[in-house]
């Protein structure tokens, strides 16, 4: 499983972070972390969350409206290359 973010704290152009189930994060009408998603689907299920990851992509505007510039783009470009010649399976 990915997760895709833009985040102003990856390395950049990107970068792969692995992701555990997290029952400490916090659970809001507006925002559920990756971790949180993953121990969610943990109490829905019964079962041990999928492989995950987070595919953090490096920008630094995101304000309502930005349009997406030329730095981020290019980083954009990177991470969707990376994607795919990344392998597949377990």
């Amino acid at each position: 499983m990915l997760f895709v973010d833009a985040a102003v704290d990856a390395a950049e152009p990107f970068e792969v972070r692995e992701v555990m189930p997290d029952g400490a994060a916090s659970l809001t009408t507006h925002h559920l972390s990756p971790g949180a998603l993953l121990h969610v689907f943990e109490q829905l299920t019964g079962e041990k969350a999928p492989p995950a990851k987070v595919l953090a992509i490096r920008g630094w505007q995101f304000g309502l409206g930005e349009a997406l510039s030329a730095r981020a783009r290019e980083n954009l470009e990177a991470a969707l290359s990376w994607w795919a010649r990344a392998p597949r399976g377990p």
